[in-house]
């Protein structure tokens, strides 16, 4: 049986050792694949190449591209180009000075980093067989990502204070997936986006449902008994301070007129001023309310 070229433990590797590992031809970064073409891009370190699917890669700024079309290379894809055979002379390159090269030990490195991410691979071959040749490939390192897009309609109110409306008559309503969203789109695989807009044609006035149309609302303080719809003015409240006497009295047995009531026992409701009536808050004392429909979208990445 034939023993490792190299120990399991690097700090054993003697000089000996390192003039055996001289003779084995080494690997090279390249940003093309055939080796006759000139040498381009940066170099690349055994970090990089064990990082390289948690590098994200740039993405079309938008699916309602007018043309589609195939990207322009990135300048950051690498891949390793193999130069001869171990033992062998070396392939004649151009511009292949000062490049970072791949030697036995990090070859080495790389397989014993990939089987550790396998749970039931041995490490026993990546760390003893003897490396007889490497192969010149190309290696696509790719993640799965999913874009989704979702629209959800939602009714939105406000008073209604007068004015023209976009409303039927100027057209049909637009379906939730017939709008037109291009000035919205966000970058592809953006971790989330929302993005509202209103549906064209889709306003109607309506009368209020909670005055029933009148704008105002009976007072629940001075008219809390009565019936719906009728109402009392001029209703007034007994003066918590005289107790409707008008008077206070004192302990030397005088009387004094109540500052609070100016005399009169009674003092107008405090919640609509003995109007009877309050303001319809949801219609804002106008009757009616404005109604439209509304686009909610969402993009997310997952």
């Amino acid at each position: 049986m034939e023993e490792p070229l190299i120990s399991e433990n690097r700090s054993e590797l003697g000089d000996g050792g390192r003039d055996q590992l001289n003779h084995y031809q080494y690997l090279r970064t390249t940003g093309s694949a055939n080796p006759i073409d000139s040498f381009a891009g940066t170099q690349v370190s055994v970090e990089e190449i064990r990082s390289a699917p948690n590098v994200s890669h740039y993405y079309p700024p938008s699916l309602h591209g007018a043309l589609v079309s195939s990207p322009e290379p990135d300048p950051r894809d690498q891949v390793l180009f193999y130069q001869g055979g171990y033992g062998g002379e070396f392939a004649q390159t151009g511009n292949s000075l000062g490049r970072q090269i791949l030697d036995e030990v990090e070859i080495r490195e790389l397989l014993i980093d990939h089987v550790g991410h396998r749970c039931c691979w041995g490490s026993r071959p990546a760390r003893r067989w003897k490396i007889s040749a490497v192969e010149d490939c190309n290696v696509y390192v790719g993640t799965l990502d999913t874009f989704i897009e979702e629209r959800d309609v939602i009714k939105e109110t406000e008073p209604y204070r007068g004015g023209t409306i976009d409303g039927r008559n100027n057209g049909p309503e637009l379906g939730i997936w017939e709008l037109d969203l291009k000035s919205d789109f966000p970058l592809l695989f953006v971790p989330s986006k929302e993005s509202r807009k209103r549906i064209p044609h889709s306003e109607t006035v309506e009368k209020c449902s909670v005055c029933a149309g009148r704008g105002d609302l009976v007072c629940p303080t001075c008219n809390a008994n009565q019936e719906p719809g009728f109402y009392v003015e001029n209703h007034m409240v007994q003066c918590p301070s005289c107790y409707g006497r008008g008077l206070i009295a004192h302990r030397d047995g005088s009387d004094t007129i109540c500052a609070k009531c100016d005399g009169k026992g009674k003092l107008p409701c405090a919640t609509c001023g003995s109007r009877g009536l309050i303001k319809c808050e949801t219609c804002q004392h106008t009757g009616s309310l404005l109604t439209r429909s509304v686009a909610v979208v969402r993009w997310c990445a997952y």
